[in-house]
């Protein structure tokens, strides 16, 4: 499914790949579901490398070493990507993708500069989705984390030349 012309093919495959995932042993994710996740996290058409960073928060908790190397590699491919839309939507999932996992401060100090390189991004929607997000990790990652780098996020994008990444932010106060 993931070689086929049709992009939404390539799109719906990833869900399909979720599901092997789920039900099937560490050794079959590995083989199967790792390199169907990283080929759709490459793929060509912006709509299925959203579709992964879409469902990083389910990515993560499939089973295995490897499948988690791999998810965590793709996430910070996501947040880099060349089309805002893909940046956007991973940014999106921050805090879902870290909430989801049990080693929620491992994972946030290996996004850390991913996530720094997004208060910076060229395109204002990306910002925005940031400052959406960016509270709700101080949420799940407690004080000490949020009093850090959080809140050296927060301030970041306080600052922000658009508008509406401050008002993305004060909304998310409440």
């Amino acid at each position: 499914l993931l070689k086929q012309e049709q992009e939404s093919v390539r799109v719906l495959a990833i869900d399909n790949c979720i599901a092997l995932g789920q039900i099937c042993p560490v050794s079959v994710v590995a083989a199967e579901a790792v390199p169907c996740i990283r080929a759709s996290a490459q793929d060509r058409a912006w709509t299925v490398r959203s579709t992964v960073a879409d469902r990083i928060p389910i990515l993560l908790v499939l089973p295995g070493p490897e499948a988690r190397v791999e998810v965590l590699s793709s996430w910070r491919k996501l947040l880099a990507d060349s089309e805002p839309e893909v940046r956007t939507t991973a940014a999106k999932r921050l805090s879902a993708g870290i909430t989801a996992v049990t080693d929620k401060h491992d994972l946030f100090q290996a996004l850390l500069p991913d996530i720094q390189a997004l208060t910076k991004d060229t395109c204002p929607h990306v910002r925005g989705a940031l400052a959406r997000g960016v509270l709700k990790l101080g949420a799940a990652l407690g004080k000490e984390v949020y009093e850090g780098p959080v809140m050296g996020l927060v301030l970041e994008l306080l600052k922000d030349e658009a508008a509406e990444v401050r008002l993305e932010l004060v909304t998310s106060f409440s």
